[in-house]
């Protein structure tokens, strides 16, 4: 079966009998060697894929259900990294010598020619992308190193990189040919190296639970204009003066982080929301002035929102 033609696919639509095979018959022709194996009877599953560039992505919902990767299957894979991230459930991935427990937005990159074994106990919502380590080996050093097992990554940037997943998961039909869906595979190809980008998170801040609750707040609330850092500081129980002074020792300010969030994330809506206007972008990310965003947009970037669009 072609991958191309496969988009949306539910087992809802088949007799009991024929769910499991037709499921597995996908989900192997998407990632080579993937095998489901029910937790019991009335297996339901929900797939969606879509390729974008390098980069063969799905959206997995299914049922209570054991899921292995065998070697022996596994002769296209060499070379090929697999990044899961989970959105709903709780999954347990046994592999590449240890067990990693996944909670709802956790994200983990690891070698996909390693056999593994995921479990779930209950129904859950995935999202995969597999591709060939080629694409990050220019913009991640020691890539192999980093991906020696079930590698750790920046939690801000895996963040990004599930709600862009979500989004591409639910649009319809094709990717339109030529610069629109290059944007994206740029933008994908970025969001993946930032996972392993530690300058986000300098020596210790991980330490500091204070600067860890702070970041948390601004990664689920950036998009609200309303929000200060001077009311998260109350939120927190602390004086603005001490969140300044935690998180100086981390070389940010609690502007910087908010602002920097905020950029990002409209960083990747110009390239998600094409049509929309600089002025909508900026409102979306919680700008309430576009003329300043695009100033700040410049300084971070080093070229307008326009330009940045134009040039991915």
């Amino acid at each position: 079966m072609q991958l191309n033609a496969v988009r949306n696919f539910s087992t809802h639509v088949l007799p009991e009998c024929r769910r499991l095979d037709a499921w597995n018959a996908l989900i192997s022709a998407t990632y080579q060697g993937m095998k489901a194996i029910p937790a019991s009877s009335g297996f339901e599953g929900q797939l969606f894929t879509r390729q974008v560039g390098p980069f063969t992505l799905a959206r997995v919902r299914s049922s209570s259900v054991t899921v292995t990767r065998t070697r022996e299957k596994l002769t296209a894979a060499p070379g090929r990294l697999i990044v899961q991230a989970l959105h709903a459930g709780r999954t347990s991935l046994h592999g590449g010598g240890g067990t990693v427990n996944l909670l709802p937005g956790d994200v983990i990159v690891g070698e996909s020619d390693i056999p593994y074994t995921i479990t779930s106990d209950e129904p859950h919502d995935v999202l995969l992308m597999e591709f060939d380590r080629k694409v990050l080996e220019p913009w991640v050093p020691r890539l192999r190193d980093r991906t020696d097992g079930q590698a750790r990554v920046n939690p801000a940037a895996a963040t990004r990189l599930r709600n862009v997943l979500l989004t591409l998961s639910k649009a319809e039909g094709s990717l339109p040919p030529g610069g629109y869906a290059t944007g994206r595979s740029g933008l994908l190809t970025h969001l993946i190296a930032a996972l392993f980008d530690e300058s986000e998170l300098p020596a210790g801040i991980l330490d500091s639970p204070l600067v860890a609750h702070f970041r948390a707040i601004i990664n689920a609330r950036y998009a609200d204009p309303g929000l200060s850092v001077t009311a998260v500081a109350r939120e927190l129980g602390v004086s603005l003066r001490t969140l300044q002074t935690t998180l100086a020792r981390t070389g940010w300010t609690p502007l910087g982080v908010l602002l920097a969030r905020r950029l990002d994330a409209a960083a990747e809506q110009l390239l998600l929301h094409r049509q929309a206007s600089v002025t909508e972008i900026a409102f979306l990310v919680g700008f309430n002035d576009s003329a300043y965003f695009s100033r700040r947009f410049r300084i971070r970037f080093e070229r307008s929102p326009r330009e940045f669009r134009r040039t991915h």
